[in-house]
């Protein structure tokens, strides 16, 4: 199955909580493409990506709780995060992450 190239992160929340046809490693993957979605949007600093990250993934559990795998990856993607990167390097490590 191919994951949709959707830019919007609200929009893919929404996808997201909607999907009533795909399992829970397709919705999770699709919770990953969130992240990258949000980061490639225009942020004045690294603080504020993690904030927006953090915010989504909080949204993103509530929104398939008994998803496990979706807590499971989105908690391990913030992790392996740097919070010390420049904005570009941290952006770029989101992708990579991701």
């Amino acid at each position: 199955m191919t994951i949709p190239v959707v830019d919007n992160p609200d929009k893919l929340v929404e996808m997201i909580r909607n999907d009533k046809t795909h399992g829970a490693d397709y919705i999770s993957n699709l919770a990953l493409k969130t992240m990258i979605s949000i980061a490639a949007e225009n942020f004045s600093s690294t603080k504020e990506v993690i904030a927006t990250l953090k915010s989504y993934t909080k949204e993103l559990i509530k929104t398939r709780p008994s998803m496990a795998p979706i807590p499971g990856k989105l908690t391990e993607f913030l992790s392996r995060l740097d919070p010390e990167l420049s904005l570009n390097n941290f952006k770029t490590q989101v992708r990579a992450t991701a």
